[in-house]
């Protein structure tokens, strides 16, 4: 390109950032065509029965794969309907459809889970795993991204991670070790930060109904990768982008975030509120089971303690009730009120997420939200929304829409800085690819 032209094209480029038609931010690739996987949904409900039922099906490119999944999503929908009681007065929900992940240029996991809820309890849930080169539609096994000398790092992993689930409960030895030694057996998924390996917590710890997800970094496989996973497993070029949900669980209006989720093939990353979570638990298995992430906007949403006897003591009594529900304590959090350096200050313990973008979706919802997100939007955005008012879910649906057009990959939190190779430490304050260490 000669000087002039050079200049010209330049001058253009910023006068379309300073307009606002694109966002500001450094050279990353989009999201593949290919990956860029919609599902369409059918839901019903019964007046007389009061069940409520979603069935979510793959649009992807590949039909071979479509019917694949589709398949899958009508036996686990049966299983669903077949655990709903016959009691005409309960109200319930018989729920299918897979949480899509996708990585490098041509793979795409499904996680495909169904559950039956019954006057706000879980009742039953199941869940069905698949890997594809959607490229060629071959189903791939744990052997066509790992090679035995993985086995070690992923039995410790496994064992680690299992036993920690329901502290106050000790894991069933004999079961424990089993999955310990049919590791290359065990279904599994491949986010774009993570290999994900899944259970039943009812086969650890009898009489719980949600599921377990063990998740090793690539970062830790590297070293074990066969020629497609090294080729498929790093994400560090794309445009990355977080959503998040404050305050909730969100009586209904949670369910219908999760499905919009789902429909855009995206995950969330939910900080709660731990003083609705009892009356919401089947909301809070939902999230965990499906895959997103589950985490802490602390228990009653004070923003001005500076007491930190107080805010411990708001932590142990969040982590001893979401553990009762999902098995696990949070990770990180995100502080009330943005006041989050006063909590890396006194030492929470936790990991500290803020934001880049606001959705602008914690008022009336009589703004544009795109347009909102749009105007700070950058390769690597942790954008805020909630979880407790209606427009926010047409907002996240017009929100994903938008980043699907610019070729984003949705991600958690967590994922998104592991791909941007800043693993995520106690008392720290993160951003979107920033962090403020208080020491």
């Amino acid at each position: 390109m000669n000087r002039p032209c050079k200049i010209l094209t330049l001058f253009l480029a910023a006068l379309l950032i300073l307009s606002g038609a694109v966002p500001a931010m450094a050279e990353r690739a989009p999201l593949p065509e290919l990956l860029m996987i919609r599902q369409h949904s059918e839901t019903t409900y019964s007046n007389a029965a009061k069940i409520k039922t979603y069935r979510t099906y793959p649009d992807t490119a590949n039909e071979a794969v479509n019917r694949e999944i589709s398949a899958a999503v009508d036996r686990l929908f049966a299983g669903a309907q077949a655990h709903m009681p016959k009691r005409a007065s309960l109200t319930g929900l018989a729920d299918a459809g897979a949480t899509v992940r996708v990585s490098g240029t041509k793979t795409a996991s499904f996680f495909v889970y169904g559950h039956a809820d019954a006057e706000r309890e879980q009742l039953w849930c199941d869940f069905e795993t698949y890997v594809f080169d959607l490229e060629t539609g071959r189903q791939l096994t744990l052997d066509d991204v790992f090679d035995a000398s993985a086995d070690g790092l992923l039995r410790s992993e496994v064992r680690s991670q299992l036993s920690a689930y329901f502290p106050s409960v000790k894991a069933d030895e004999a079961a424990l070790e089993g999955f310990c030694e049919s590791i290359r057996q065990t279904p599994f998924t491949l986010s774009p930060a993570y290999l994900i390996l899944h259970y039943h917590a009812s086969a650890l710890y009898p009489g719980r109904t949600t599921l377990m997800h063990v998740k090793v970094p690539y970062r830790l496989l590297t070293e074990h990768m066969t020629d497609y996973g090294r080729a498929e497993l790093d994400n560090s070029d794309y445009l990355l982008a977080a959503l998040t949900f404050d305050d909730g669980p969100g009586r209904g209006v949670t369910a219908s975030i999760l499905q919009v989720l789902r429909e855009y093939s995206a995950v969330g990353t939910f900080f709660n509120l731990g003083r609705p979570m009892r009356s919401t638990h089947d909301y809070v298995a939902w999230e965990h089971d499906a895959g997103h992430a589950v985490q802490s906007h602390t228990y009653s949403h004070t923003d001005r303690l500076t007491d930190f006897a107080v805010m411990e003591k708001e932590r142990e009594r969040f982590a001893r009730e979401q553990i009762e529900i999902i098995g696990i304590p949070p990770s990180y959090m995100r502080a009330p009120g943005g006041n989050d350096k006063l909590y890396a200050k006194y030492g929470i313990g936790m990991p500290i997420v803020r934001w880049t973008t606001l959705s602008g979706d914690a008022g009336s919802g009589r703004i544009d939200f795109v347009a909102n997100v749009m105007h700070t939007l950058k390769e690597s955005s942790v954008i805020l929304m909630h979880n407790i008012k209606w427009h926010s879910v047409n907002g996240a649906g017009s929100i994903l829409a938008r980043l699907r057009e610019l070729g984003y990959m949705c991600v958690t939190v967590d994922e998104l800085f592991e791909i941007r190779g800043m693993p995520m430490q106690d008392n720290t304050v993160y951003y979107g690819d920033e962090a403020d260490r208080q020491e």
